[in-house]
């Protein structure tokens, strides 16, 4: 699996966002550019494990937007900087790249 920060984020769409409170995860529905060399972009599950924080807020101070404008860790901090303008962040031990089948 790729690390976090070596996924290319960037011009990403997000889908949905589905939180599961009892076993402390969230996963992001996107569509991922992976492989740049076929140029098409796939449907992934991202999922954050032991979840302790998220905040997503959705001002859009820049327009409203769905895609991703770049993306990072740093520890057990991942933060997601949208085309709106807007900042998410989720606190989690870890997380898992699926592709959907």
């Amino acid at each position: 699996m790729k690390e976090f920060n070596e996924i290319p984020f960037h011009d990403a769409a997000f889908k949905n966002i589905l939180i599961n409170w009892e076993s402390k995860t969230i996963t992001f529905e996107m569509i991922i550019f992976i492989n740049s060399q076929n140029k098409r972009a796939r449907l992934y599950f991202v999922t954050f494990n032991d979840v302790s924080h998220f905040f997503m807020p959705h001002h859009s101070p820049w327009g409203d937007s769905v895609f991703i404008n770049s993306a990072s860790r740093n520890g057990n901090i991942y933060l997601f900087n949208m085309q709106s303008g807007d900042t998410l962040e989720i606190h989690a031990a870890g997380f898992k790249l699926i592709p959907h089948e």
